[in-house]
């Protein structure tokens, strides 16, 4: 059985009256950034997941990892409907972030958490960084930190299968 994070209750990461409106969780693929899968594959302990929520969009892989992409930092958001599992990618002016989410979430529900980010997007103040941190995780990357907290080792990023 895979559990989400390894050292705290997944609510725990939220900020105060931050409200979660979408989760998606993924048991083989991690979080992808411009190609490169972190915290991918079957025999990982932990699912990678993604909370869309009203302040941000929180991303975890590898059960201590996770960064929160910044709305006003997002460019465009798409969806795809593939076979075994579906893509909801999310563009900055600086990188792609792919995440893959199983068929037992439709794809009607993934369009209607899309246009929930890019309605907040819209609305947000524009940003330079990407990302943000998230109270208690280790980031997963650490190239554009907005805020100092946490411990910004590097996961390894090499793609799977490289």
């Amino acid at each position: 059985v895979q559990s989400i994070l390894a050292d705290s209750p997944f609510l725990n990461i939220l900020n105060e009256n931050e409200q979660p409106h979408y989760y998606f969780a993924n048991n083989s693929k991690g979080q992808i950034r411009d190609g490169d899968a972190v915290g991918a594959g079957h025999q990982q302990d932990f699912m990678s997941t993604v909370l869309v929520t009203d302040q941000r969009i929180i991303l975890t892989a590898a059960g201590n990892r996770g960064n929160a992409l910044v709305y006003g930092s997002i460019t465009d958001v798409q969806t795809k409907n593939g076979l075994t599992k579906n893509r909801l990618s999310v563009f900055t002016s600086n990188h792609e972030y792919r995440m893959y989410i199983p068929d037992s979430a439709t794809q009607s529900e993934i369009e209607t958490a899309a246009d929930y980010i890019r309605t907040q997007a819209k609305d947000a103040p524009t940003v330079n960084s990407d990302l943000d941190t998230v109270h208690s995780l280790r980031p997963i990357w650490d190239d554009t930190m907005r805020t100092g907290a946490g411990n910004t080792d590097p996961l390894d990023a090499t793609p799977q299968g490289a």
